[in-house]
């Protein structure tokens, strides 16, 4: 972190104007759940106001609630517990932000562990850029007995970006945020529930906002980290995830969200595609011989554009109905 931030962080009488509501959707991870409620207890709050945690389990019959139950009881912030029966990442969203308080919303992920100062990280940004967003990096633990391919391939990181900086449309995500709760309100929903299945309603909420003239900034200091799910280890799995991940991106460029390709919207991205699935399509070829991690590599370029074509068609992806898909 420059020494600017650090000077808000040691400067008490320097604080981010407003409270912030930590929202978190779960489902089915009671030990992950209750990690990453440990670390949210534990935040220092130099910077940031921490006002209360609202969890919401998306699972029907309430596998959550002896875990929060268990947090609850040892908070100095008012812990709060919804159930959101239909399982849909989007309207779970939806629900914890409408029960929010705080000015603020800070959002992550269940499986994901947040740093003693991660509060404090994003609220100096905020501070520093004056910001109405901040969103910060997820660094991947893949488990000790994932394959060498695997952790030489390093498939789910992406790549660092500068502090201050403003995100692509298309890295706009919800697993690491801070970001003013009627900023986010700007749009309806704010997530919408045809992508609660299938994945992608928080970036291109994210993205609407960004249209909206919101400042959304990056902080590479803020990150969180997360252990790789060992039901994600796997090729299957990231072909799967690079073709959501494609078919969000046509989405993004075809709604508007993200500037025209070629200096043409539709026509543009159609000619993307070709071209550049043509090319990954030559460079699996290329890596038929290269190490496994290469190769894979290679099909989720290809898997990706596969995505885009699925957009044009309307295909559906059902990523969040399993426990393993996030």
């Amino acid at each position: 972190m420059d020494a600017a931030l650090n000077d808000i962080i040691e400067d008490e009488s320097q604080r981010l104007s407003g409270a912030i509501s930590v929202c978190l959707c779960t489902f089915r991870r009671p030990q992950r759940l209750a990690a990453v409620l440990d670390d949210l207890l534990s935040q220092q709050s130099n910077v940031a106001q921490l006002l209360e945690i609202v969890v919401v389990d998306n699972d029907a019959q309430g596998s959550a609630e002896a875990t929060v139950k268990a947090a609850a009881a040892r908070a100095t912030v008012p812990l709060h517990y919804l159930i959101e029966p239909q399982q849909n990442i989007a309207i779970a969203r939806n629900r914890s932000v409408a029960h929010a308080r705080g000015e603020w919303l800070a959002i992550l992920d269940d499986d994901e562990r947040a740093p003693t100062n991660w509060l404090d990280s994003l609220g100096a940004a905020a501070l520093e850029y004056e910001a109405d967003g901040v969103f910060g990096p997820v660094h991947h633990w893949p488990p000790d007995d994932a394959p060498e391919w695997f952790k030489r391939g390093r498939f789910l990181d992406r790549a660092a970006q500068v502090s201050g900086s403003t995100p692509p449309g298309n890295r706009l995500y919800t697993n690491n945020a801070l970001i003013k709760k009627d900023v986010l309100c700007r749009i309806d929903g704010p997530f919408d529930p045809a992508f609660g299945i299938s994945g992608g309603s928080d970036t291109i909420a994210l993205s609407q906002v960004h249209a909206t003239g919101a400042r959304l900034v990056w902080c590479e200091d803020a990150g969180v980290t997360e252990d790789v799910d060992p039901n994600r280890v796997n090729v299957s799995w990231l072909l799967q995830r690079a073709a959501r991940g494609g078919r969000d991106y046509a989405l993004l460029v075809w709604r508007g969200h993200i500037p025209p390709l070629y200096g043409m919207r539709r026509v543009g991205l159609v000619i993307d595609t070709v071209v550049k699935g043509t090319a990954a399509l030559l460079l699996c070829l290329v890596t038929l011989p290269a190490p496994k991690h290469l190769r894979v590599n290679a099909w989720r370029k290809l898997w990706a554009h596969w995505g885009r074509i699925r957009a044009f068609t309307g295909a559906r992806f059902e990523e969040y109905r399993t426990y393993a898909g996030k």
